[in-house]
């Protein structure tokens, strides 16, 4: 009455030759009758199908009227009752009962086992001809939704083991159960027996059955009972394709869901792998424990009346299927690859290029290993790392991105002001133009000094009804420093009883920033990962938030990066880093991109991901969006890549991405540029040029900045000027004008007819958003450029609270700085003052 069981009684003496199939309803006839043996107090019988559910035991009587002594109960096609007579005999005490049935009449008794588990009754439920794998009787004995459904009831242990040693393995863990149900879900057809699993892996509820050859897993294949068997028929087919495949049986997924999570952890392998259920049932339980970007190969409709194995044929529960199922996945996951355009082919260079990332850098990169790009880097780089991982990190940061976004929701907020440079802009920007906004809700972009612009944005905006993100790693961007003044001036004087309220701050812990976001009762203080830097950031936070805030399918964002990010042989990743350094020259080349409309939003990060990763110690890749064909043909030092649908007009690259996968499309740029720093010979993770801009602009401020006359003959002087650019060399125009579309279409007849004439690429861009852009590769870069910077008397300006300078002193300060740091480094550069009415005097330089 203890319910003690007799000491030894698990040590069973059973043998299951390997050449002879099995059914595990069989295995279990056998173990039951090996544990009747030794358990006095076992009993139980079958709802009419004991013959059929192995349950008799044998050399015992029935149980009858008047003769109680048997052990064998019959209770007839009646389930309800034989469950609930069971739970009698549980709750008696002294006595474990089992009972069975064909698994899909497992409904008549569910009343009666939701009780067992209530009560928690040892009660054993022995169910058999588990599948559509019983074959002819056909859909209305064929189970689909049970597994399912019973593994929905709380304190019921579901095991459904894949042959005979597992069979014996869950009669021992049920019996080792005091206070709750098992159910025991057998097949009626045949299974080879398989190598006894290692002591203790069945009763953990999952385990490694066969490990994958040839490297870590890119696929785990998980499945229970009868399909273990088709899973390890599809890992030999995997695997002959140069797959490593893992397989795990996981017979019970409960009592793996309880399991420590180091060991979840290492049964599920590496996050990169891509994670494969097959179960001929309804796969709601794969999903629950394997998340939404499993790939379940399940049952989701009625079964048919055929031969069993027939049957697993038509739906797809063979070895082959399954394979290509696994094969069709993997080409989803797998990066978009590469297309050749033109005659161009990858020379021997490249392909040499391409082997070595292969073979070494590639892995040492997954591997975290900071001494790739060298010694003398390592400290800097292991504190950069951390974007290789960011898709699994942010994911768990999103409920408290979404709960921010969700209380400024409610309190009737529909704009967002996000200030930031560089990468803390330009990836929400690339998510704005490129994704939409299905929230509805507006997102408002201010990355610049430009008067203009800010008063613009400031004047269209209610502070009642608009929130405001300042993002900043450092918490010292002067830049977004002074905007935050600006704005927090105007929304304190709105009225608002809270002003705080409707800001938030992302940034390192203990900067500046948070310590004035703390001062002043912002609604949040966001982590910025201290070991991702800015342009490496797309899929942190402060992608993230933005993206939830315009209603993007965050979670879809971040499993499209991890699955670039993950090891997969042939990454386009490779061959694009391969043939950049191949096309360039003593450590100098451009990349010319040839972006589909709505891609140009996305080449803008791109520039200055690429740009400021590469440009330094006289090396740089200079990306360039040209606004025509017209001169650019067989360029020197240059590789043309098609971005989208577009393809480039000369031979080159296109890289087909859909325009939605923009997960895929930041991490897979994030990859190759840092393995094209690997290549040039710089560290892709640092910015040692950039401080000189930002001292010379400080000095600037100090010293008072001067009142500027125009600069005389201008037109004569730039043409002088860029004389002597030939076709190996580049010229870039860094505007400090009026951000207004009007300026911007000058600019780009602008380099339009200057890349005519001179036959190379000319680019133009504002200023100060360059300084976090290309700026370093201006001065970190090789010598190679002609800068021209422009600029012009602000139309208007702002104060900024708490400075003695104005907007527009500090953008001109910024632009002095950055001529007096391009002089400095060795760069050519040419500073020309416009006069007012800067549309037309740009119109005027025009060759």
């Amino acid at each position: 009455l203890s319910g003690k069981l007799p000491p030894g009684w698990d040590e069973l003496s059973l043998s299951f030759p390997p050449e002879k199939p099995l059914a595990t309803r069989e295995a279990s006839g056998k173990t039951l009758n090996a544990l009747a043996a030794k358990i006095p107090e076992l009993l139980g019988g079958s709802a009419d199908l004991a013959p059929s559910n192995n349950t008799l035991l044998a050399g015992e009587s029935d149980v009858a009227p008047g003769a109680y002594s048997g052990r064998n109960l019959r209770f007839g096609v009646r389930e309800h009752a034989m469950a609930a007579m069971a739970n009698g005999l549980a709750l008696h005490g002294g006595l474990r009962p089992y009972v069975a049935t064909f698994l899909v009449f497992s409904d008549y008794l569910r009343p009666a086992l939701r009780l067992s588990a209530l009560q928690e009754l040892p009660v054993v439920y022995v169910f058999t001809h588990d599948s559509i794998g019983l074959g002819e009787d056909g859909p209305t004995h064929q189970p689909v939704e049970h597994l399912p459904s019973l593994r929905a009831i709380p304190n019921l242990e579901v095991w459904r083991p894949a042959d005979a040693h597992e069979t014996v393995a869950c009669w021992r863990q049920a019996l080792r159960r005091t206070h709750g149900p098992t159910a025991l879900i057998l097949t009626r057809q045949k299974l080879p027996v398989l190598p006894p699993p290692p002591p203790g892996a069945v009763e953990r509820g999952a385990f490694i059955r066969e490990e994958a050859e040839g490297g870590v897993p890119q696929v785990v294949l998980w499945a229970s009972g009868s399909e273990v068997h088709v899973a390890l028929g599809a890992r030999k087919l995997l695997q002959a394709q140069g797959i490593p495949t893992r397989v795990v049986s996981a017979p019970c997924l409960e009592v793996f869901s309880s399991q420590d999570p180091a060991y979840r952890k290492a049964v599920q392998g590496p996050e990169s792998a891509l994670q494969v259920a097959v179960e001929a049932a309804r796969g709601v339980s794969w999903h629950a424990l394997l998340g939404p970007h499993a790939l379940v190969v399940s049952q989701e409709r009625f079964g048919a009346s055929a031969p069993g194995d027939e049957l697993f044929r038509q739906f797809g529960f063979t070895p082959e299927a399954v394979t290509q199922r696994v094969l069709a996945a993997l080409a989803f996951r797998r990066p978009t690859p590469l297309a050749a355009v033109g005659d161009f082919a990858a020379d021997a260079a490249a392909e040499a290029a391409r082997e070595q990332l292969q073979r070494e850098a590639l892995p040492r990169l997954l591997a975290r290993d900071c001494r790739l790009w060298g010694e003398a880097h390592a400290a800097t780089v292991a504190q950069r790392l951390g974007w290789l991982d960011l898709p699994a990190r942010s994911r768990h940061e999103l409920p408290q991105l979404a709960g921010l976004v969700n209380r400024w929701a409610a309190g009737g907020l529909n704009t967002l002001v996000l200030l930031g440079m560089g990468g803390s802009s330009l990836a929400p920007q690339v998510l704005r133009e490129m994704g939409g906004s299905p929230s509805g809700r507006e997102l408002l972009l201010l990355d610049t000094t430009d008067p203009v612009r800010v008063n613009g944005a400031l004047e269209s905006l209610d502070p009642a009804k608009t929130a405001v993100l300042s993002v900043s790693k450092s918490g010292t961007t002067v830049e977004t420093a002074s905007l935050l003044e600006i704005f927090w001036d105007r929304w304190t004087k709105s009225g608002l009883p809270q002003p705080g309220a409707h800001f938030a701050a992302l940034t390192e812990p203990q900067t500046p920033l948070a310590q004035l976001a703390r001062e002043r009762q912002f609604a949040a203080v966001l982590p910025h990962p201290v070991d991702v830097g800015g342009r490496f950031s797309a899929l942190s936070a402060v992608g993230l938030l933005p993206a939830l805030w315009l209603g993007l399918p965050t979670e879809e964002l971040l499993q499209q990066a991890a699955n670039t990010l993950a090891p997969h042989t042939h990454h386009p990743a490779l061959e694009l880093a391969a043939a950049l350094a191949a096309a360039s020259r003593d450590g100098w080349g451009r990349l010319v991109l040839w972006p589909e409309a709505r891609f140009r939003p996305f080449a803008l990060w791109l520039e200055q991901l690429v740009a400021e990763s590469t440009g330094k110690d006289g090396k740089g890749l200079l990306p360039v969006a040209p606004p025509s064909p017209v001169g650019l043909d067989q360029l020197p030092a240059t590789l043309h890549l098609g971005l989208g649908t577009a393809q480039p007009p000369f031979p080159g690259l296109a890289w087909p991405v859909d325009a939605h996968r923009l997960g895929e499309a930041f991490a897979f740029w994030e990859l190759t540029t840092a393995l094209s720093g690997y290549l040039l010979g710089v560290n892709p993770f640092d910015e040692p040029n950039v401080g000189e801009a930002k001292r010379q602009a400080r000095a600037a401020l100090s010293q008072g900045v001067p009142e500027l006359s125009p600069t005389p003959q201008a037109e004569q002087r730039l043409a002088g000027f860029l004389e002597a650019c030939s076709r190996e060399e580049a010229v870039v125009f860094c505007a400090y004008l009026p951000e207004t579309p009007e300026v911007a279409r000058a600019l780009d007849e602008l380099t339009a007819s200057w890349q005519e004439k001179l036959q190379t690429t000319v680019s133009w861009t504002f200023g100060p958003r360059y300084l976090h852009s290309t700026g370093q590769l201006h001065k970190g870069g090789p010598k190679k450029l002609f800068c021209v910077v422009l600029t012009a008397p602000n139309p208007s300006d702002l104060p900024i609270p708490g400075q003695p300078h104005s907007l527009g002193q500090l953008r001109l300060a910024q632009a002095l700085g950055d001529v007096a740091a391009l002089s400095a480094c060795g760069q050519r550069v040419l500073h020309l003052h416009l006069p007012e009415g800067s549309r037309e005097l740009v119109f005027q330089l025009k060759p």
